[in-house]
């Protein structure tokens, strides 16, 4: 037995759900994290949040953050890699 189309077309509207929502996730855990970077000498409680990223990834955590962030705004608008089959 196959699927038919309407639970096709359901299964893939869930999936653009899922996706949109792990791309909001994505954008707002990593824009609390970047805002955490820039404002560290705010508060003792953001420099602690930057100085263990900083610490566990190294300089590296702030290209990390920022693709991080825009895959998030990718899996939101819906973007979907294009890759030619070979």
């Amino acid at each position: 037995m196959g699927r038919t189309l309407d639970s096709k077309k359901l299964n893939d509207n869930h999936n653009k759900a899922e996706h949109e929502i792990a791309g909001w996730v994505l954008v707002l855990s990593t824009a609390f994290l970047l805002l955490c970077a820039v404002l560290s000498t705010v508060t003792p409680v953001l420099a602690a949040v930057t100085r263990f990223f900083i610490g566990v990834f190294g300089v590296v955590v702030f290209p990390i953050l920022i693709s991080l962030f825009t895959l998030g705004i990718f899996f939101i608008r819906g973007y979907k890699l294009g890759v030619p089959k070979l």
